[in-house]
């Protein structure tokens, strides 16, 4: 896992557990473990949706590490598969080359 990622989840886990919400119109965020912030005395044009959006961060930021986790370990197993496919090209080449000298073919 890139240091990035590590520390992207770190903070995550350190956050408040989620899944958090937004209450009252996007004036507070909270979560089951208590309030998150009080968002009132902050004029932000659109609050309720940079609210909401703050309110899936977690949850968002979670699925995303996942999938990323997911994806390399895809990606690894695919490597892995064509470095084997690789050297098996080679065996072929190698074995046609032999053939090639023993029956004299152009």
């Amino acid at each position: 896992m890139s240091d990035k990622l590590v520390a992207i989840s770190a903070r995550l886990e350190a956050a408040t557990p989620g899944p958090w919400r937004v209450v009252d119109k996007g004036d507070f965020l909270e979560s089951d473990a208590g309030p998150i912030a009080d968002l009132r005395y902050f004029h932000i044009p659109d609050n309720e949706k940079n609210a909401d959006f703050i309110a899936h961060a977690p949850t968002d930021i979670s699925w995303m590490a996942e999938e990323i986790k997911q994806l390399r370990a895809e990606l690894a197993a695919e490597r892995d598969v064509l470095t084997g496919l690789g050297k098996e090209i080679d065996r072929l080449r190698k074995i046609e080359s032999e053939f090639i000298a023993l029956v004299d073919l152009p």
